[in-house]
């Protein structure tokens, strides 16, 4: 404040010093803590919960692809990959190693190559779920001309209007293990051509593990009046 005044007092002709400049210092400081205070009394607080989490088996006649994409650094590749399972248990794993790009990039080539697995094998209704709130909301919200995922959303939100039926949730990442284990084989170094025709065995705990209806604790912030 006093800084402040200094300047003022150099380059305003009309600026005139505070009577009490200690007064109105503390004044100011008075201000602020009740606005602080206010705010604190006013505003939502975050309080966390436990909650279980665990894969859950689609519906008869529909399948659920699990997706997910990473980049661990900006000097190696991505990945993205997912998993297609009914509820038979039955599931289909793919993935594919990317170019060099950010995690957001990643995310949306997994859901757009789930998308294009899923119709090249004849699925018709497919249930998506994606541990990121951020390509949901990418994908559910209009694509602004200077977006820079603007050609990628676009050809998802086309893949998804075609003729099958194409829901989209959100999942914690313990109910999408799976192709989070599947991100992270790939980035270690391992190779995929799009499908698995022999899956990597370290996976089939966490299938089994979904299958059996296993959950996981997770601690999340709930909003309190």
């Amino acid at each position: 404040m006093l800084w402040k005044w200094r300047n003022m007092n150099l380059f305003q002709e009309d600026f005139v010093w505070p009577q009490d400049p200690r007064a109105a210092v503390f004044k100011l400081v008075a201000e602020v803590l009740n606005a602080e205070d206010n705010w604190k009394r006013l505003s939502p607080t975050k309080q966390k919960s436990n909650i279980w989490v665990s894969w859950v088996t689609p519906p008869d006649h529909w399948v659920k692809l699990d997706t997910n994409g990473a980049s661990r650094e900006n000097s190696r590749p991505a990945s993205a990959v997912g998993v297609i399972r009914n509820c038979s248990g039955e599931w289909m794993p793919f993935g594919k190693k990317l170019g060099l790009c950010c995690s957001v990039r990643a995310e949306l080539w997994a859901l757009r190559l789930g998308l294009l697995v899923a119709k090249d094998n004849g699925f018709r209704r497919v249930m998506v779920e994606a541990d990121s709130l951020v390509i949901l909301q990418l994908i559910n919200d209009d694509v602004c001309q200077i977006n820079a995922y603007r050609p990628i959303i676009c050809d998802i939100q086309r893949l998804m209007k075609m003729d099958w039926e194409v829901c989209m949730n959100h999942t914690y990442c313990e109910g999408n293990r799976v192709a989070d284990f599947l991100t992270n084989y790939i980035l270690d170094g391992h190779e995929c051509d799009v499908i698995w025709l022999y899956p990597p065995a370290l996976v089939h705990p966490f299938i089994e593990a979904d299958s059996a209806g296993v959950a996981w604790q997770r601690r999340v912030a709930n909003l309190v009046s």
